[in-house]
């Protein structure tokens, strides 16, 4: 019987990604704490960090009266 994939909550995916960007614990530790894999962490950490720059170059554009 095949292995189902897990569907994880964004709620959930934004706390390990923030856990992950705080480095207060290795990834390992934050994986096992949340029950998923090390990789998985990785990749959600890269997310957050990746696309919480475009979140405040939308800011930044919106109110921007630059010349």
């Amino acid at each position: 019987m095949p292995k189902r994939r897990k569907i994880h909550e964004p709620s959930l995916k934004a706390r390990v990604a923030l856990e992950a960007v705080k480095e207060r614990e290795t990834v390992a530790q934050i994986a096992k704490r949340y029950d998923v894999h090390p990789t998985q962490v990785h990749q959600w950490k890269g997310k957050l960090v990746d696309e919480a720059a475009e979140l405040f170059e939308r800011e930044h554009g919106a109110n921007c009266s630059c010349s």
